[in-house]
């Protein structure tokens, strides 16, 4: 399979804020109401299997977005939640991901209204209170609690911060 197509991103540069992220983290923070349809590329809304179709074939152009509210103190993936859906359908452990600060929740309601607490996840005291987005390292940001354990990222501690 090839996804690293993502690496050609203009998000993924030297500064290493793309991240690969696990899958089943993603999934918690995702829109729990996703359609099974999505649109492509080329902006036609199709079956989600279509684009995982694509993305097996061609690569995964755009890394996933989560966005953290810096005021509401919130997480959401705010792109890639059909992805993060086949990723999990198909086994793929890490997606990834690209992280943007923000004053409110949300960049886009047309990808969904949800939002997660993301106080016991996020070091908030460490970012910049400002009215326009910046991106981050989403890992260099996580609160001890929820950052790795024996290598990996505390999966068991997200499910029980998110319920």
């Amino acid at each position: 399979m090839t996804i690293h197509q993502w690496q050609r991103h203009p998000w993924a540069d030297d500064s290493n804020k793309v991240v690969l992220f696990p899958t089943e983290i993603l999934s918690q923070i995702a829109n729990p109401l996703a359609t099974d349809t999505t649109d492509n590329l080329e902006g036609e809304v199709v079956d989600q299997e279509d684009v995982w179709r694509d993305i097996i074939e061609n690569g995964m152009r755009d890394p996933l977005l989560v966005v953290i509210s810096w005021r509401y103190k919130t997480i959401r993936l705010e792109s890639g939640n059909h992805r993060v859906k086949m990723a999990k359908k198909y086994g793929v452990d890490r997606l990834p991901v690209a992280t943007l600060v923000i004053e409110e929740m949300l960049l886009n309601p047309g990808n969904g209204s949800h939002f997660f607490d993301a106080t016991n996840l996020i070091e908030f005291d460490r970012l910049l209170k400002q009215p326009y987005p910046y991106q981050v390292n989403l890992l260099s940001y996580l609160c001890k609690d929820a950052a790795m354990v024996n290598g990996q990222l505390n999966a068991g501690y997200w499910s029980a911060v998110l319920k």
